[in-house]
């Protein structure tokens, strides 16, 4: 199975919990592509539709090969990160 993590950490404790099911899900003989999801969105942004960095080419080649996605996102009242519904579209 080919799985993607996606994280957005401010603190480094949501990025932490994204590698430990990284490391979970590679021990159980599964291929798993991490992804810093603010560092893709800033390129994104400062990008736009002109340009396609090797990041996002990255990004984008893993999710097309995914055979499963997971979001990590840290919670602030009850809002999750800015930007997750926009890098998900």
């Amino acid at each position: 199975m080919k799985a993607v993590i996606i994280f957005f950490s401010n603190t480094g404790s949501t990025k932490s919990m994204a590698v430990t099911f990284q490391k979970h899900l590679e021990g159980a003989g599964h291929s798993v592509s991490l992804h810093d999801g603010f560092l893709i969105l800033k390129q994104y942004l400062a990008a736009g539709e002109k340009e396609v960095t090797p990041l996002l080419s990255n990004y984008h080649g893993a999710l097309k090969e995914a055979d499963i996605v997971g979001i990590r996102s840290y919670v602030s009242w009850l809002t999750i990160a800015d930007g997750v519904a926009k890098l998900l579209t």
